[in-house]
């Protein structure tokens, strides 16, 4: 028999919970309805009202919803976490409908939004906001992401960088502190990636040749002390990375346990954790073969 996908195993345990299977059917007929000529903006805030309520109601009685249902939502409509599905929610719960049923005033502002070239924002834009809680500050960064044209990238570090502008304190400028985990990641990610963007792309890995100029200069004494200080740096740098490695093992040993540990852990699985499986399996059949002589 042919072993199951990840789609397959998530709809066979999706089904086993009555209120999580009748939300999985209603996420997939939006799914199958959805067309690229739809506003995908408003697709994923639907999507996000599907999930905010069955989170809401999972908190209240949970006996209908198995642990992690969101992640198994995410794989079984194809994504490959539910981290989709998740912003989504963080999006709706900030833009919830008002309450007479009506599509919130403020999102539909968003959407209405364009720049002289009559561009809008898009989805992962708007999904870069939802912690700004004053209108006209959220209104502010919509308008000069229009004018500046900025992608999704460049307007999230924008965002940043006015959040950090907006903290200040006896000493100066106090670092910005995450709204949640999930922004705390997305923040890590972004500098993580801004920190390898800046190496490979800097003038000082591609257009400068240090050591070819080092050779051709004369030794003084302004240039043994500027090599001295710059390995020093990196000596330092070296000690940072080095200290820093068991408290990111740490950080990934943590989220295992915590975060939806049946997909990181699967992700994360080694050889020597199988070949520990198949141990204990061969030990097992070896004491059934010789309970049963």
């Amino acid at each position: 028999m042919a072993k199951k996908s990840a789609v397959e195993k998530a709809i066979v345990l999706i089904g086993k919970h009555t209120d999580e299977n009748k939300v999985y059917k209603k996420l997939l007929h939006k799914h199958l309805k959805y067309e690229r000529e739809n506003d995908p903006r408003i697709f994923h805030w639907e999507i996000g009202q599907l999930i905010y309520a069955a989170t809401e109601a999972a908190k209240e009685d949970g006996k209908h919803f198995g642990e992690s249902f969101v992640e198994r939502f995410g794989v079984a409509l194809g994504y490959e976490t539910g981290s989709v599905l998740r912003t989504a929610a963080r999006v709706y719960e900030r833009w919830p409908e008002e309450k007479d049923g009506s599509f919130n005033k403020e999102f539909k502002r968003l959407l209405n939004m364009k720049n002289v070239a009559n561009r809008g924002l898009s989805w992962t834009h708007i999904s870069h906001l939802y912690w700004e809680k004053d209108s006209d500050s959220l209104q502010s960064m919509a308008q000069e992401c229009l004018d500046k044209c900025l992608n999704a990238r460049d307007f999230h570090r924008y965002i940043q960088k006015q959040r950090k502008s907006s903290r200040t304190g006896v000493g100066g400028r106090l670092p910005s502190i995450p709204r949640d985990a999930a922004d705390c990641m997305t923040t890590m990610t972004s500098q993580f990636e801004a920190m390898v963007s800046s190496w490979e792309n800097g003038w000082f890995s591609n257009d400068f040749d240090l050591l070819a100029v080092i050779k051709t200069e004369p030794v003084s004494d302004i240039l043994r002390d500027k090599v001295q200080e710059m390995v020093a740096s990196l000596d330092a740098l070296g000690a940072k990375l080095n200290s820093a490695g068991p408290k990111f093992d740490k950080l990934v040993g943590s989220m295992t346990k915590q975060l939806n540990g049946e997909i990181v852990q699967s992700i994360r699985s080694t050889a020597a954790q199988k070949s520990e499986r198949k141990q204990r399996l061969q030990k097992k059949s070896y004491a059934a073969k010789t309970a049963k002589v």
